[in-house]
């Protein structure tokens, strides 16, 4: 059994020793610290050595027995007081011990093995376990033979991953240089833009700096135009002249010919019935006929003098 420590308070224990004649102060390692004889010449009591030790905070615990006597505080049970909590204090390792044959050896720190000479009656004696039979053999080779196979699954499972996984890098790199080209198809077109409208934009620099060139010769010629007006203006109002009308401009001839249709005798007859034309003398109807019949056939002339339609479209 683990043996337990009895911890109390530093003020409980000098109440406590008071009524004892022997106590003894050990520290955490079991090494006598002062007792009432030993280490003490000064005659200190128990609870000015405590004291003293709490100040000098040295000691993790430390361990204290009491009695009438010394044999006496052997036989009872000593307590223990904490000093300084921060100390790490390890328990000590248990005893290892190996058992041979069923007797169990002591080892120490230094793996020296103390031979215990007590033996027991009836020793018991260790064999190896041996496959006494062929069921035992064949279950070993069974489960040898599954390892195996779940080793070769599970290889191949991982090969099948692996050759997913590439295939999967594989399309997303051809993906990648699609976008790739078409960015940089994208990128080219954008380049010949940017060219195009750069030119344009020279183009349009170079007309607008001739028109700036043009304007002030052409605005110095209305300015001009305007003066000069402005001037003829005044001198005509002073004078009394009227101002000079623009002329008119002439008015394009049209070429057209004019048909006459030959009438029957019939026809003629009809419309003399229809249209009673008033009566002519014989002189002055024979007049007016021969000036008409003058005047018919120099118009073809003069019609035919003039140009063609085609032509003063040409000309214009």
């Amino acid at each position: 059994m683990k043996k337990v420590k009895n911890y109390i308070a530093p003020d409980l224990a000098k109440k406590k020793l008071a009524r004892y004649q022997f106590w003894s102060v050990k520290d955490e390692n079991g090494i006598m610290i002062c007792s009432v004889n030993e280490n003490n010449p000064d005659g200190k009591t128990f609870s000015e050595v405590l004291d003293k030790i709490i100040e000098d905070n040295v000691d993790a615990e430390v361990q204290i027995k009491y009695g009438t006597n010394e044999q006496s505080a052997r036989q009872n049970p000593p307590f223990f007081i904490k000093i300084n909590e921060d100390i790490e204090w390890l328990d000590p390792e248990p005893e290892e011990n190996i058992t041979v044959n069923g007797v169990p050896h002591k080892v120490d720190k230094n793996g020296q093995v103390h031979i215990n000479l007590t033996t027991p009656q009836e020793p018991k004696i260790e064999t190896p376990q041996q496959f006494s039979t062929i069921k035992d053999e064949l279950e070993m080779q069974l489960t040898g033979l599954r390892k195996e196979y779940e080793l070769k699954e599970e290889k191949m499972r991982i090969d099948l991953q692996n050759k997913l996984l590439e295939q999967t890098l594989k399309f997303k790199e051809m993906m990648l240089a699609e976008r790739e080209n078409r960015l940089s198809e994208k990128e080219q077109l954008l380049a010949q833009k940017e060219a195009e409208l750069a030119e344009k934009e020279n183009q349009i620099r170079d007309d607008v700096k001739g028109y700036l060139k043009q304007i002030p010769g052409a605005l110095g010629g209305l300015v001009k135009d305007f003066i000069k007006e402005n001037a003829k203006k005044k001198e005509s109002s002073l004078a009394g002249t009227e101002t000079e009308q623009e002329p008119v401009k002439p008015k394009r001839k049209v070429q057209f010919q004019i048909e006459e249709e030959e009438l029957n005798e019939n026809e003629w007859e009809e419309s003399s019935e229809v249209y009673e034309a008033p009566e002519l003398d014989s002189t002055e109807y024979t007049d007016n006929y021969s000036d008409h019949d003058t005047h018919t056939e120099e118009k073809p002339q003069e019609i035919n003098n003039k140009p063609t339609k085609t032509e003063n479209d040409e000309n214009l």
